[in-house]
């Protein structure tokens, strides 16, 4: 009996010890499981660390990279690092080393929790500064945008177009670079590497006035300009005015913003015109130095308006949107047809004015007081005549005298021009009754200036216009 209960005993001790070492067995298993997993949630925390250490936005504008600039830099690194580290327990953080120093309870007690696997992590932005980035772009030269504009210049209307600038609309610039930043995630399907290119989005400040919003209107500023001019055009014999409502009726503007003329119409406005104030048999009228304009009643001609000149000034005004008078320009013709003008090269001796006058190549030589012939029969004959016989040192002898002279040019006959020493007083009413026998009395330093500059054929013309009351030889 004894041994059989011995034999039990011995039985049931073996059975406690099988048992004791299948619990060991059992627990360094589960152990080692809880050591593999951790170490396999520690790594996936480590990368999740690293991931956020390693993410960068890189930024363009017009494809030049401007810069790449980490989560530190757009201040997100620690909440992203935070954000990482709420998505692992207290624990789960711990590193392989710690997490093994654990109890064998405390290992096991935490292999039977749910652990993350396969983490997603969004990047929080609630600290995001762009800061560097926007300091950045503010080192990049920017120019200005420029508004469309409508210019007149020579004739002609110009719309420019609105041309965009690179000033950036900061708080765009800021929204997008914080959208894009947000893209950054980390773990499962990570996107570490994120760019923005300034250009995708509406970043430059746009032009204010463009030539779809400004509404331009070349036609009706040329009828603004127009409402505002007056073109006065005088004619020998009367004038005409070129109000708001004419100048309308002679102008175009065509498509393409050049100013015209409406050729038809001003071809016969200029036609009525010439019909109304050409002029055939008159006087030929004189530029005069002293008189201005004077009708020379021994010259006959005939004056045909020069329609192209008067075209083309008063176009030039119209060109110019300004208000003017014009002298209307005509052509002289001699009795035979030919172009009759005393111009550019001519002496003028104003017998009222009791001045000589003598232009070369329209430039002024001299101007002098002179002395011409006394009233009644010595009085110095008008006519055109050219100059000719030069000569120095010259005596001129007649019935009652007998003078020296140092310059003399004849023009017709026996009357010339020449110095005369014995006088003192030239000018004013002298020939009244103090006149030359018919020659031109002239100060001796202004005769030799002519005498230098004066060539044999010279027109010289010889006049006497003045109101009758003021003119004592008018009737002579």
């Amino acid at each position: 009996m004894k041994k059989s209960q011995g034999i039990m005993l011995a039985a049931a001790a073996a059975v406690l010890i099988a048992a004791g070492t299948m619990i060991g067995v059992q627990t360094a298993k589960a152990v080692e499981r809880a050591e593999q997993t951790h170490a396999a949630v520690y790594e996936e925390y480590r990368q999740l660390l690293a991931m956020a250490d390693e993410a960068v936005l890189t930024v363009s504008e017009d494809g030049k990279v401007v810069g790449s600039y980490d989560l530190s830099q757009l201040g997100v690194l620690d909440d992203a690092r935070d954000e990482v580290s709420a998505q692992f327990g207290e624990l789960d953080r711990l590193s392989t080393e710690d997490f093994k120093s654990l109890s064998l309870l405390e290992k096991i007690r935490w292999n039977k929790e749910k652990h993350p696997k396969n983490v997603r992590v969004e990047l929080p932005m609630t600290g995001f500064d762009p800061s560097p980035v926007m300091q950045d772009l503010a080192r990049v030269p920017r120019r200005e945008a420029q508004d469309a504009f409508m210019t007149y210049e020579d004739g002609s209307y110009r719309i420019h177009s609105e041309q965009a600038g690179t000033i950036l609309r900061e708080e765009t610039v800021r929204e997008g670079l914080k959208t894009q930043t947000s893209l950054i995630s980390f773990g499962a399907a990570a996107q570490l590497q994120q760019s923005f290119e300034l250009t995708d989005t509406e970043c430059y400040h746009v032009p204010e006035i463009t030539v779809e919003n400004a509404g331009f209107d070349p036609a009706a500023e040329l009828t603004s300009a127009l409402d505002s001019m007056e073109i006065r055009v005088v004619f020998h014999t009367g004038e005409e005015v070129l109000d708001k409502n004419a100048l309308a009726e002679l102008v175009v503007l065509d498509e393409s913003g050049e100013v015209r003329l409406a050729e038809d119409k001003v071809d016969a406005l200029l036609g009525s015109w010439a019909q109304t104030y050409n002029t055939y048999d008159t006087p030929y009228l004189f530029n005069s130095y002293a008189g201005g304009v004077v009708p020379i009643e021994f010259l006959s001609c005939d004056y045909e308006l020069n329609t192209q000149q008067l075209r083309n000034a008063i176009f030039d005004l119209i060109i110019a949107q300004q208000s003017g008078t014009l002298e209307a320009p005509y052509n002289c013709y001699d009795e035979d047809g030919n172009p009759f003008a005393v111009e550019n090269t001519y002496v003028e001796v104003d017998i009222a004015n009791q001045q000589m006058t003598y232009y070369k190549d329209g430039e002024l030589i001299v101007n002098t007081d002179v002395v011409t012939g006394r009233v009644g029969a010595s009085r110095t004959p008008t006519g055109l005549y050219y100059s000719h016989d030069k000569r120095v040192n010259r005596w001129l002898v007649g019935d009652d005298y007998c003078v020296f002279v140092k310059y003399w040019i004849r023009i017709w006959k026996a009357y010339g021009l020449h110095d005369a020493s014995w006088r003192t007083i030239f000018g004013g009413d002298q020939y009244i009754v103090n006149g030359s026998h018919g020659c031109v009395n002239t100060p001796e330093e202004a005769m030799a200036k002519i005498y230098e500059n004066i060539v044999d054929g010279t027109p010289v013309l010889v006049f006497n216009y003045a109101p009758p009351e003021q003119n004592p030889q008018a009737n002579t």
